[in-house]
């Protein structure tokens, strides 16, 4: 993982792969409507000026618990139709 202060750019090679498992019983306190329990990135994130966004440089995807609630975002292939450079897929969002 590679951090470049000057672009906002983290940069991750080959991916970042955290899975997560919260036992909410035991730290006492009520399960949440989702959990998330992996976060999968390959290639980087970048933060947009003046905003709370980030740009995705590759792929990301978030897993939850209940299923469901998550997403990815891969880039579309140059081939693709122009509605957009990303593929966003979100699962059952409220």
């Amino acid at each position: 993982m590679a951090f470049d202060d000057a672009t906002g750019t983290i940069e991750v090679s080959p991916k970042f792969d955290l899975a997560i498992a919260t036992d909410h019983a035991v730290i006492g306190d009520d399960a949440p409507v989702y959990d998330v329990t992996r976060v999968l990135l390959t290639g980087g994130l970048r933060s947009v000026t003046d905003s709370n966004q980030l740009e995705v440089l590759g792929a990301l995807s978030l897993d939850t618990n209940p299923d469901g609630f998550g997403f990815s975002a891969t880039p579309r292939p140059a081939s693709s139709t122009p509605r957009g450079r990303w593929e966003l897929v979100t699962r059952r969002c409220r």
